[in-house]
């Protein structure tokens, strides 16, 4: 364990020299796993994120191992080049396939091929490496999916060209290219970990942090309901938990890929109503519908394209999902956003009315020879009317802005930024009338 998880660290982040050191200790590690998961240090790196140092890692770790080592798979069955495939890291896995070409035709436990792998992750350059590359080999049958891109030519174009190819299969090859395996990669077990979950549903980010760093094959623990903690960050929405996504590199495609025993992914978690003993930091009912969009969108961008759509066991996709719980809190987000802007709108109606009314108002009357303002010389009448001026303005850009939101639609999404943006617009115009209102 003292030598595994210093080798786990230095594999991800790409650290050579850290894992060179340990590797001339111990020169068989090269080969064996390193994580519960049954990965080796070139799964893991295979996985990391795209950069040079991760490139640069995996070049020098296949010289320290075997023709054969780079076959190995782990407890799902995945090879290293079905994680690169996955991550989409081309360079990664040119340096893999240049050394033992049978990785193209290694499928995992779920009969899954690298290019069907680079297909459902949407990786286009990594499909298009590893169709090149399939079709030098003779005689074998390559699984592949290509998800809806009637809008990319590329993806046409190499959808043409791999049905051509399907085409000259015999039925029976055509029957099982056609028919596909399975969408999720990697089987689903339940470990329990309540320690590591109450944490996370706790928002307990500094204790996550170090159980991870002690022990990195925490990500991918489960909980009764076959939820990781990063699930269960979205569903308390514990951002800072959630970011941590971000630092694992590509194995988090694997992590947001799975569902829980409702068969809601990621997403669907999001579209689930938050709990109303949950304490709230964000003041009113619309900037808290406003927090749930938002929340919604991210997630929505870190998922993999082909599950974002995808149905639970109840039928309902992420966004159907969503709209359902979601509706009473948008009536509720209406009846606050309207009240608020009647109640500004008057104030802003008000202040409009004493300004408007104060430019007919000249201090100090007329003369009466000329007709002209007593104080028309004087530097403060100049001041008067320009601040009078300046605070109409103002005055009435908040009507009007208060008037744009007493006259919207009130959907879902206009709560994600038109209103609340008319109303942050409204309230600073109304703010700056006040304020050139109380200087004269």
């Amino acid at each position: 364990m003292d030598t595994c998880i210093p080798l786990y660290e230095a594999s991800i982040t790409g650290d050579w020299k850290t894992a060179k050191t340990i590797l001339q200790t111990k020169r068989d590690l090269v080969r064996y796993s390193i994580t519960e998961q049954c990965e080796t240090a070139l799964h893991v790196a295979a996985s990391a994120q795209r950069n040079t140092e991760s490139t640069e890692f995996v070049q020098n770790l296949v010289r320290m191992m075997e023709k054969e080592d780079l076959v190995l798979q782990n407890n799902t069955g995945n090879t290293a080049l079905c994680l690169a495939a996955a991550a989409g890291n081309v360079e990664i896995a040119e340096i893999m396939v240049n050394i033992n070409e049978d990785l193209l035709i290694i499928p995992n436990r779920k009969e899954m091929m690298p290019l069907y792998v680079a297909a459902l992750f949407r990786n286009h350059d990594m499909v298009k490496y590893l169709y090149e590359s399939s079709r030098k080999m003779n005689g074998h049958v390559i699984c592949f999916k290509v998800g809806t891109a009637a809008k990319e030519n590329k993806a046409m174009q190499l959808l043409r060209e791999i049905w051509k190819a399907i085409e000259e299969k015999p039925k029976i090859e055509i029957d099982t290219i056609l028919r596909g395996p399975s969408t999720v990669i990697g089987e689903k077990r339940t470990y329990p970990s309540r320690v590591l979950f109450i944490a996370a549903e706790m928002g307990n980010t500094k204790f996550v942090i170090e159980l991870i760093r002690k022990y990195p094959d925490l990500i991918w623990k489960q909980n009764d309901n076959r939820q990781s903690i990063f699930h269960v960050a979205v569903s308390h929405r514990r951002a800072s938990i959630y970011n941590l996504l971000y630092e694992i590199g590509s194995m988090k495609d694997f992590i947001t890929s799975l569902k829980d025993h409702e068969g809601n992914n990621m997403l669907h978690l999001v579209g689930k109503k938050i709990e109303k003993n949950q304490p709230q930091d964000v003041p009113g009912v619309a900037f808290q519908l406003q927090r749930e969009l938002l929340w919604f969108k991210e997630v929505e961008s870190i998922i993999p394209a082909n599950i974002k759509n995808q149905k639970n066991m109840a039928g309902q996709t992420p966004h159907e999902l969503f709209t359902d719980t979601h509706k009473a809190l948008v009536s509720e987000a209406e009846k606050w956003m309207k009240g608020t802007a009647s109640q500004c709108m008057v104030v802003a109606a008000l202040i409009a009315t004493m300004v408007f009314a104060v430019a007919f108002t000249i201090p100090g009357g007329y003369n009466q020879h000329d007709g002209l303002p007593m104080f028309l010389h004087e530097g403060s009448f100049i001041v008067f009317v320009v601040l009078d001026a300046i605070s109409l303005i103002p005055s009435s850009t908040s009507i009007l802005m208060f008037l744009s939101i007493l006259t919207s639609r009130y959907s879902q999404n206009d709560f994600l930024e038109p209103l609340p943006n008319k109303l942050m617009a409204g309230l600073a115009t109304l703010f700056l009338s006040c304020h050139y209102d109380d200087c004269f």
